[in-house]
């Protein structure tokens, strides 16, 4: 689905503490995410493709409040960590329209049904033109072999 059969993932799954500390460290941004993407892609043999870091607490506060299962909600956090790992980026809206659409895609087939489409709520917001996707961190340009983080999803204060 995304050409990296090749390629190996670390995932971790962490609290809302560990990722404050983690998004203020390499993104210099106070407060929780939900999920970080660390491109650790490097030149040579290696399999590596990056590491994506999920906030199990933040996570559920999502599912909860879109009354989808933690497990659905999960897979889109790790989706779209994924798809910030192979280029995807969402930082204005058509970018996002893209890479929530190719999320869509990917949970359809992996889940064999399309995930409800509540599960997409606030990720783009209905009065935006141009503007970027809501108040996320800002997330350095993509670069090998070094630990450049992709916060992701939905804003944890709007839980």
């Amino acid at each position: 689905m995304l050409k990296r059969a090749d390629r190996e993932l670390h995932v971790t799954v962490v609290g809302d503490s560990e990722i404050r500390r983690l998004h203020e460290r390499y993104l210099g941004v106070k407060g929780p995410t939900d999920v970080l993407a660390f491109n650790l892609e490097a030149p040579g043999p290696t399999r590596l493709l990056g590491e994506v870091i999920i906030s199990a607490d933040t996570a559920a506060r999502h599912a909860a409040r879109l009354d989808v299962s933690l497990a659905l909600e999960l897979d889109l956090l790790l989706v779209h960590g994924l798809l910030h790992l192979v280029g995807y980026d969402d930082h204005d809206r058509r970018a996002a329209r893209r890479m929530h659409e190719r999320a869509r895609e990917i949970l359809s087939r992996v889940r064999r049904r399309p995930p409800p489409a509540r599960l997409f709520a606030g990720l783009l917001e209905p009065s935006m033109t141009t503007a970027p996707v809501r108040a996320r961190a800002s997330c350095p340009p993509r670069q090998s072999a070094s630990r450049s983080p992709r916060s992701t999803g939905r804003s944890p204060a709007s839980s």
